[in-house]
Protein backbone atom coordinates (compact mmCIF):
# COMPACT_ATOMS: atom_id res chain seq x y z
CA UNK A 1 0.00 0.00 0.00
CA UNK A 2 1.29 3.36 -0.61
CA UNK A 3 2.10 5.42 2.10
CA UNK A 4 2.27 10.07 2.18
CA UNK A 5 6.23 9.64 3.55
CA UNK A 6 8.49 9.89 0.45
CA UNK A 7 11.44 8.14 -0.61
CA UNK A 8 13.82 9.71 -3.75
CA UNK A 9 10.38 11.47 -4.58
CA UNK A 10 8.95 8.16 -4.63
CA UNK A 11 5.96 6.60 -2.93
CA UNK A 12 7.21 4.21 -0.23
CA UNK A 13 5.08 1.41 -0.18
CA UNK A 14 4.85 -1.09 2.10
CA UNK A 15 3.03 -4.43 3.05
CA UNK A 16 1.91 -6.42 5.92
CA UNK A 17 3.36 -9.14 4.81
CA UNK A 18 6.98 -7.71 4.48
CA UNK A 19 8.80 -7.52 8.11
CA UNK A 20 11.81 -6.32 7.74
CA UNK A 21 12.19 -3.21 4.30
CA UNK A 22 14.61 -0.38 5.07
CA UNK A 23 11.75 1.87 4.82
CA UNK A 24 8.93 0.15 6.43
CA UNK A 25 8.53 -0.04 10.24
CA UNK A 26 4.93 -1.59 10.67
CA UNK A 27 3.12 -2.21 14.00
CA UNK A 28 2.55 -5.90 14.42
CA UNK A 29 -1.01 -6.91 15.83
CA UNK A 30 -0.27 -8.44 19.61
CA UNK A 31 -2.28 -11.90 20.80
CA UNK A 32 -4.01 -9.93 23.37
CA UNK A 33 -5.31 -7.00 20.62
CA UNK A 34 -8.81 -7.46 21.16
CA UNK A 35 -9.74 -4.44 18.71
CA UNK A 36 -7.50 -5.70 15.79
CA UNK A 37 -7.66 -8.68 15.43
CA UNK A 38 -9.00 -8.20 11.80
CA UNK A 39 -6.01 -6.92 10.93
CA UNK A 40 -2.47 -8.24 10.53
CA UNK A 41 -0.64 -4.59 11.13
CA UNK A 42 -0.39 -0.93 11.01
CA UNK A 43 1.47 -0.33 7.83
CA UNK A 44 3.49 2.99 8.75
CA UNK A 45 6.66 4.33 6.33
CA UNK A 46 9.51 5.73 7.83
CA UNK A 47 9.87 9.27 7.76
CA UNK A 48 11.81 10.79 4.43
CA UNK A 49 15.40 10.80 5.20
CA UNK A 50 17.08 14.01 4.15
CA UNK A 51 19.97 12.48 3.28
CA UNK A 52 19.25 8.99 0.77
CA UNK A 53 23.14 8.11 0.60
CA UNK A 54 26.05 8.55 3.77
CA UNK A 55 29.44 9.30 2.49
CA UNK A 56 30.23 9.01 5.95
CA UNK A 57 29.54 6.08 8.53
CA UNK A 58 29.40 8.53 11.46
CA UNK A 59 26.44 10.46 9.92
CA UNK A 60 22.68 9.29 11.38
CA UNK A 61 19.53 9.73 9.83
CA UNK A 62 17.78 12.69 9.65
CA UNK A 63 14.06 13.48 9.02
CA UNK A 64 12.70 16.02 6.66
CA UNK A 65 9.86 18.33 8.58
CA UNK A 66 7.28 19.39 5.28
CA UNK A 67 6.30 22.60 7.53
CA UNK A 68 8.68 25.13 8.55
CA UNK A 69 9.84 25.70 12.01
CA UNK A 70 8.74 29.62 11.67
CA UNK A 71 5.83 30.68 13.15
CA UNK A 72 4.76 32.33 9.63
CA UNK A 73 0.76 30.80 8.86
CA UNK A 74 2.83 28.65 6.23
CA UNK A 75 -0.66 26.31 6.35
CA UNK A 76 -2.26 29.54 4.69
CA UNK A 77 0.85 30.54 2.73
CA UNK A 78 2.55 27.78 1.74
CA UNK A 79 5.73 26.91 3.05
CA UNK A 80 7.86 27.28 -0.89
CA UNK A 81 7.22 30.51 -3.41
CA UNK A 82 6.01 28.08 -6.04
CA UNK A 83 3.01 27.34 -3.84
CA UNK A 84 2.34 30.56 -2.24
CA UNK A 85 1.88 31.94 -5.86
CA UNK A 86 -0.83 29.73 -6.63
CA UNK A 87 -2.84 30.53 -3.64
CA UNK A 88 -2.45 34.27 -4.41
CA UNK A 89 -5.54 35.98 -6.55
CA UNK A 90 -3.16 38.53 -7.73
CA UNK A 91 -5.96 41.45 -7.30
CA UNK A 92 -5.65 43.84 -4.19
CA UNK A 93 -3.33 41.70 -2.17
CA UNK A 94 -6.28 38.99 -1.71
CA UNK A 95 -5.64 35.42 -1.72
CA UNK A 96 -7.71 33.11 -3.63
CA UNK A 97 -11.06 31.89 -2.07
CA UNK A 98 -14.08 31.04 -2.57
CA UNK A 99 -18.28 31.28 -1.25
CA UNK A 100 -19.75 27.64 -0.84
CA UNK A 101 -23.45 27.34 -1.52
CA UNK A 102 -25.39 29.40 0.67
CA UNK A 103 -22.27 30.55 3.19
CA UNK A 104 -21.46 34.62 3.35
CA UNK A 105 -17.88 33.68 4.78
CA UNK A 106 -15.30 32.87 2.25
CA UNK A 107 -13.83 29.38 2.24
CA UNK A 108 -10.24 28.06 0.28
CA UNK A 109 -11.14 27.24 -2.90
CA UNK A 110 -11.53 23.46 -3.89
CA UNK A 111 -9.13 20.81 -5.04
CA UNK A 112 -9.51 20.52 -9.02
CA UNK A 113 -7.58 17.63 -8.54
CA UNK A 114 -8.84 14.21 -6.81
CA UNK A 115 -7.24 14.25 -3.61
CA UNK A 116 -7.68 11.96 -0.18
CA UNK A 117 -11.19 13.19 0.64
CA UNK A 118 -14.16 10.59 0.82
CA UNK A 119 -16.76 13.14 -0.28
CA UNK A 120 -15.37 14.01 -3.57
CA UNK A 121 -17.82 11.70 -5.49
CA UNK A 122 -20.69 13.40 -3.98
CA UNK A 123 -18.92 17.08 -5.07
CA UNK A 124 -17.72 17.68 -1.63
CA UNK A 125 -14.19 18.24 -2.66
CA UNK A 126 -10.99 18.87 -0.59
CA UNK A 127 -9.84 22.65 0.00
CA UNK A 128 -6.58 24.33 -1.34
CA UNK A 129 -4.32 25.60 1.02
CA UNK A 130 -0.87 25.90 2.49
CA UNK A 131 -0.53 22.37 3.43
CA UNK A 132 -2.74 19.45 2.53
CA UNK A 133 -2.42 17.81 5.21
CA UNK A 134 -4.98 20.31 7.01
CA UNK A 135 -7.72 18.28 4.85
CA UNK A 136 -6.88 15.79 7.43
CA UNK A 137 -9.44 17.31 10.01
CA UNK A 138 -12.13 19.77 9.10
CA UNK A 139 -11.83 21.44 12.91
CA UNK A 140 -7.81 22.29 11.59
CA UNK A 141 -9.49 23.89 8.48
CA UNK A 142 -12.01 26.14 9.90
CA UNK A 143 -9.02 27.66 12.17
CA UNK A 144 -6.81 27.95 8.79
CA UNK A 145 -10.11 29.70 7.57
CA UNK A 146 -10.27 32.00 9.74
CA UNK A 147 -6.55 32.91 9.28
CA UNK A 148 -7.44 33.36 5.43
CA UNK A 149 -10.68 35.52 5.88
CA UNK A 150 -8.27 37.63 8.32
CA UNK A 151 -5.92 38.02 5.36
CA UNK A 152 -8.35 39.53 2.83
CA UNK A 153 -9.56 41.35 5.34
CA UNK A 154 -6.52 43.65 6.12
CA UNK A 155 -6.02 43.34 2.43
CA UNK A 156 -9.02 45.25 2.12
CA UNK A 157 -8.77 47.61 4.86
CA UNK A 158 -4.98 48.48 3.84
CA UNK A 159 -6.47 49.50 0.33
CA UNK A 160 -8.62 52.27 1.36
CA UNK A 161 -6.29 53.66 3.79
CA UNK A 162 -3.62 53.29 0.69
CA UNK A 163 -5.15 53.63 -2.77
CA UNK A 164 -1.83 53.79 -4.49
CA UNK A 165 0.01 50.69 -3.10
CA UNK A 166 -0.22 47.86 -5.97
CA UNK A 167 -1.24 44.42 -5.62
CA UNK A 168 2.50 43.05 -4.15
CA UNK A 169 2.47 45.74 -1.61
CA UNK A 170 -0.85 44.69 -0.53
CA UNK A 171 -0.58 41.20 -0.07
CA UNK A 172 3.02 41.38 1.68
CA UNK A 173 2.26 44.20 3.79
CA UNK A 174 -1.65 42.01 5.01
CA UNK A 175 0.66 38.94 5.23
CA UNK A 176 2.81 40.96 7.85
CA UNK A 177 -0.24 41.77 9.61
CA UNK A 178 -1.79 38.56 9.80
CA UNK A 179 1.30 36.67 10.85
CA UNK A 180 2.03 39.41 13.46
CA UNK A 181 -1.34 38.65 14.46
CA UNK A 182 -0.97 34.75 14.91
CA UNK A 183 2.51 34.69 16.46
CA UNK A 184 0.88 37.23 19.52
CA UNK A 185 -1.89 34.23 19.94
CA UNK A 186 0.89 31.83 19.59
CA UNK A 187 3.53 33.25 22.40
CA UNK A 188 1.03 35.28 24.72
CA UNK A 189 -2.52 33.83 24.84
CA UNK A 190 -1.68 29.77 23.83
CA UNK A 191 2.36 28.98 24.88
CA UNK A 192 1.80 30.40 28.64
CA UNK A 193 -1.40 28.24 29.17
CA UNK A 194 0.90 25.54 27.86
CA UNK A 195 4.29 25.73 30.20
CA UNK A 196 2.85 28.09 32.68
CA UNK A 197 3.96 32.02 33.09
CA UNK A 198 6.90 31.27 35.54
CA UNK A 199 8.16 29.55 32.35
CA UNK A 200 7.36 32.00 29.91
CA UNK A 201 8.85 34.76 31.90
CA UNK A 202 11.78 33.11 32.42
CA UNK A 203 12.41 33.28 28.56
CA UNK A 204 10.75 36.58 28.25
CA UNK A 205 8.28 35.10 26.03
CA UNK A 206 4.93 37.21 26.79
CA UNK A 207 4.52 40.18 24.09
CA UNK A 208 4.92 44.03 25.29
CA UNK A 209 2.11 45.54 26.30
CA UNK A 210 3.16 49.13 24.27
CA UNK A 211 6.61 50.22 23.05
CA UNK A 212 8.86 48.30 20.73
CA UNK A 213 11.42 45.69 21.04
CA UNK A 214 14.00 43.95 18.68
CA UNK A 215 15.47 40.75 20.08
CA UNK A 216 15.92 38.60 17.15
CA UNK A 217 18.84 36.85 16.63
CA UNK A 218 19.61 35.89 13.42
CA UNK A 219 22.67 33.97 14.88
CA UNK A 220 20.64 31.33 16.70
CA UNK A 221 19.54 28.14 15.06
CA UNK A 222 15.75 28.40 14.30
CA UNK A 223 15.32 24.59 13.61
CA UNK A 224 12.88 22.53 15.82
CA UNK A 225 14.58 19.56 17.96
CA UNK A 226 13.42 15.96 16.80
CA UNK A 227 12.54 15.33 20.45
CA UNK A 228 9.89 18.20 20.13
CA UNK A 229 8.32 17.24 16.70
CA UNK A 230 8.02 13.79 17.62
CA UNK A 231 7.75 13.74 21.08
CA UNK A 232 6.68 16.79 23.40
CA UNK A 233 4.69 18.69 20.91
CA UNK A 234 2.17 15.61 20.65
CA UNK A 235 0.98 16.10 24.18
CA UNK A 236 -2.25 17.84 22.65
CA UNK A 237 -3.56 14.50 21.73
CA UNK A 238 -4.68 13.22 24.95
CA UNK A 239 -6.63 16.41 24.76
CA UNK A 240 -8.67 15.64 21.75
CA UNK A 241 -12.71 15.14 22.39
CA UNK A 242 -14.70 12.12 20.45
CA UNK A 243 -17.03 14.21 19.81
CA UNK A 244 -17.35 17.60 18.36
CA UNK A 245 -20.12 20.16 18.42
CA UNK A 246 -21.27 22.58 15.78
CA UNK A 247 -22.91 25.69 17.07
CA UNK A 248 -24.99 28.43 15.78
CA UNK A 249 -24.19 32.33 16.04
CA UNK A 250 -25.31 31.82 19.56
CA UNK A 251 -23.17 29.06 20.44
CA UNK A 252 -26.17 27.34 20.96
CA UNK A 253 -25.66 23.13 19.98
CA UNK A 254 -26.55 22.45 16.20
CA UNK A 255 -25.44 18.89 15.92
CA UNK A 256 -23.04 16.70 17.72
CA UNK A 257 -20.25 14.76 15.64
CA UNK A 258 -17.44 12.21 16.28
CA UNK A 259 -14.18 13.22 15.51
CA UNK A 260 -13.96 10.25 13.22
CA UNK A 261 -16.23 11.81 10.77
CA UNK A 262 -14.69 14.69 10.34
CA UNK A 263 -11.36 12.90 8.80
CA UNK A 264 -10.48 13.18 5.34
CA UNK A 265 -14.64 14.29 5.13
CA UNK A 266 -15.15 18.12 3.85
CA UNK A 267 -19.26 17.53 3.92
CA UNK A 268 -19.44 18.74 7.23
CA UNK A 269 -18.25 22.09 5.59
CA UNK A 270 -20.99 22.18 3.07
CA UNK A 271 -23.89 22.12 5.74
CA UNK A 272 -25.32 22.99 8.80
CA UNK A 273 -23.12 26.46 9.27
CA UNK A 274 -20.21 24.86 7.76
CA UNK A 275 -16.86 25.57 9.20
CA UNK A 276 -18.04 28.05 11.25
CA UNK A 277 -20.48 26.20 12.97
CA UNK A 278 -17.47 24.00 13.85
CA UNK A 279 -15.08 26.77 15.00
CA UNK A 280 -17.82 27.99 16.94
CA UNK A 281 -18.63 24.34 18.60
CA UNK A 282 -14.53 24.43 19.53
CA UNK A 283 -15.17 28.03 21.59
CA UNK A 284 -17.80 26.42 23.63
CA UNK A 285 -16.15 22.75 24.18
CA UNK A 286 -14.08 22.40 26.51
CA UNK A 287 -10.77 19.87 25.62
CA UNK A 288 -9.57 16.64 27.62
CA UNK A 289 -7.22 17.50 30.40
CA UNK A 290 -3.42 16.30 29.15
CA UNK A 291 -2.91 13.02 30.73
CA UNK A 292 -1.89 9.30 29.25
CA UNK A 293 -5.14 8.74 27.73
CA UNK A 294 -6.61 9.56 24.39
CA UNK A 295 -9.64 9.17 23.57
CA UNK A 296 -11.42 6.13 21.88
CA UNK A 297 -11.90 7.49 18.61
CA UNK A 298 -7.97 8.53 17.84
CA UNK A 299 -6.48 5.49 19.70
CA UNK A 300 -8.73 3.18 19.08
CA UNK A 301 -10.41 3.97 14.94
CA UNK A 302 -7.64 6.65 13.67
CA UNK A 303 -8.97 6.71 9.97
CA UNK A 304 -10.92 3.80 10.15
CA UNK A 305 -11.66 2.28 6.70
CA UNK A 306 -9.84 5.38 4.93
CA UNK A 307 -8.10 3.69 2.15
CA UNK A 308 -10.30 0.14 1.67
CA UNK A 309 -8.13 -1.05 -0.30
CA UNK A 310 -4.78 -0.95 2.26
CA UNK A 311 -3.89 -4.00 4.68
CA UNK A 312 -4.60 -2.02 7.77
CA UNK A 313 -8.44 -0.45 8.31
CA UNK A 314 -7.49 1.45 11.54
CA UNK A 315 -4.56 3.10 13.25
CA UNK A 316 -3.88 3.97 17.18
CA UNK A 317 -2.66 7.59 17.32
CA UNK A 318 -0.85 6.53 20.77
CA UNK A 319 1.26 3.37 19.01
CA UNK A 320 1.86 5.81 16.32
CA UNK A 321 3.43 7.96 17.97
CA UNK A 322 5.36 6.04 20.31
CA UNK A 323 6.68 4.04 16.86
CA UNK A 324 7.64 7.78 15.57
CA UNK A 325 9.99 8.28 18.26
CA UNK A 326 12.12 5.22 17.61
CA UNK A 327 12.02 6.04 14.09
CA UNK A 328 13.81 9.32 14.81
CA UNK A 329 15.79 7.68 17.07
CA UNK A 330 14.82 9.76 20.02
CA UNK A 331 16.40 8.48 23.72
CA UNK A 332 14.63 7.17 26.45
CA UNK A 333 12.74 9.18 28.70
CA UNK A 334 14.93 8.33 31.43
CA UNK A 335 17.87 10.27 29.52
CA UNK A 336 15.74 13.31 28.82
CA UNK A 337 14.99 13.22 32.49
CA UNK A 338 18.53 14.08 33.61
CA UNK A 339 19.16 16.25 30.72
CA UNK A 340 16.35 18.49 32.17
CA UNK A 341 17.75 18.60 35.37
CA UNK A 342 15.47 15.38 37.18
CA UNK A 343 16.62 12.42 38.58
CA UNK A 344 17.88 9.60 36.32
CA UNK A 345 16.23 7.22 37.75
CA UNK A 346 17.96 4.03 38.81
CA UNK A 347 14.66 2.24 38.87
CA UNK A 348 10.38 2.60 38.23
CA UNK A 349 10.20 3.54 42.12
CA UNK A 350 13.05 6.26 41.39
CA UNK A 351 10.50 8.15 39.07
CA UNK A 352 9.98 11.19 40.72
CA UNK A 353 7.01 14.29 39.40
CA UNK A 354 4.62 11.03 38.13
CA UNK A 355 1.75 9.51 40.40
CA UNK A 356 2.30 6.13 41.84
CA UNK A 357 -0.84 5.05 40.11
CA UNK A 358 0.95 5.88 36.33
CA UNK A 359 4.61 4.15 37.48
CA UNK A 360 2.80 0.71 38.25
CA UNK A 361 0.79 1.38 34.68
CA UNK A 362 4.60 1.84 33.32
CA UNK A 363 6.13 -1.42 35.01
CA UNK A 364 3.39 -3.27 33.59
CA UNK A 365 4.22 -2.20 29.94
CA UNK A 366 7.96 -1.70 30.28
CA UNK A 367 10.96 -4.90 31.55
CA UNK A 368 13.06 -2.11 32.53
CA UNK A 369 12.75 1.83 33.64
CA UNK A 370 15.27 3.02 30.80
CA UNK A 371 13.14 1.33 28.47
CA UNK A 372 10.45 4.02 29.19
CA UNK A 373 9.52 5.91 25.24
CA UNK A 374 9.80 10.01 25.45
CA UNK A 375 6.41 10.08 24.78
CA UNK A 376 4.84 7.48 27.22
CA UNK A 377 7.29 9.11 30.15
CA UNK A 378 6.96 12.75 29.33
CA UNK A 379 2.70 12.00 29.25
CA UNK A 380 2.89 10.39 32.00
CA UNK A 381 4.14 13.54 34.10
CA UNK A 382 2.39 15.16 36.83
CA UNK A 383 1.76 18.70 35.13
CA UNK A 384 3.75 21.66 36.58
CA UNK A 385 1.92 24.61 38.67
CA UNK A 386 0.17 26.62 36.10
CA UNK A 387 1.06 24.46 33.67
CA UNK A 388 -0.59 21.97 31.08
CA UNK A 389 2.60 19.41 30.52
CA UNK A 390 5.17 18.24 32.72
CA UNK A 391 8.70 19.10 33.66
CA UNK A 392 10.37 17.49 31.18
CA UNK A 393 7.79 18.39 27.89
CA UNK A 394 8.31 21.66 29.09
CA UNK A 395 11.85 21.60 29.21
CA UNK A 396 12.01 20.34 25.83
CA UNK A 397 9.31 22.75 24.56
CA UNK A 398 11.52 25.66 26.04
CA UNK A 399 14.98 24.90 27.26
CA UNK A 400 16.38 21.91 25.96
CA UNK A 401 18.15 24.44 23.10
CA UNK A 402 20.49 26.45 26.23
CA UNK A 403 20.95 22.72 27.70
CA UNK A 404 22.76 21.80 24.40
CA UNK A 405 24.14 25.11 24.66
CA UNK A 406 25.72 24.16 28.10
CA UNK A 407 27.19 21.47 26.70
CA UNK A 408 28.75 22.09 23.62
CA UNK A 409 30.69 25.37 24.91
CA UNK A 410 31.92 23.07 28.14
CA UNK A 411 33.18 20.28 25.76
CA UNK A 412 34.72 23.64 24.28
CA UNK A 413 36.36 24.29 27.35
CA UNK A 414 37.58 21.04 28.10
CA UNK A 415 39.48 21.24 24.57
CA UNK A 416 40.96 24.24 25.30
CA UNK A 417 41.91 22.77 28.66
CA UNK A 418 43.84 19.69 26.91
CA UNK A 419 45.13 21.50 24.47
CA UNK A 420 46.39 24.04 26.18
CA UNK A 421 48.10 21.42 28.51
CA UNK A 422 49.48 19.36 25.81
CA UNK A 423 51.15 22.58 24.27
CA UNK A 424 52.39 23.42 27.63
Amino acid sequence: TKNSSQSDNKPIECFCAARHTKDCINIYTPVEDRINQDQHCMIVARAESAQQTFPCKLKNREQVNQATHWLDLSPIYGSQLRHSNQLRLYKNGFLKSDRLNDFYQEYFTQDPARGECRDELDGKACFVSGEKGLNQNMLVMSIATLWLREHNRLAKELKTINKDWNDETLFQEARKINIAQYQKCAYNDWLMIVIGKHASDSFNLAVAKEGFTNVYNQKKNPQIFVEFAAAAFRFGHSMVRTWVQKADADLKLISNITLGKLVYRPVEAYRDGGLDALFRGMLVDEANKFDTAISETLEDHLFEHHRPSSDTIRYSLGALNINSGRDHGLQPYNKYRKLCGLNMAKSFENLTGIAAQKISMLKRIYAHVNDIDLFTGGAAETPQKGALVGPTFSCIILFIFHFKIFIYFMCFMICLYFLYHIIK
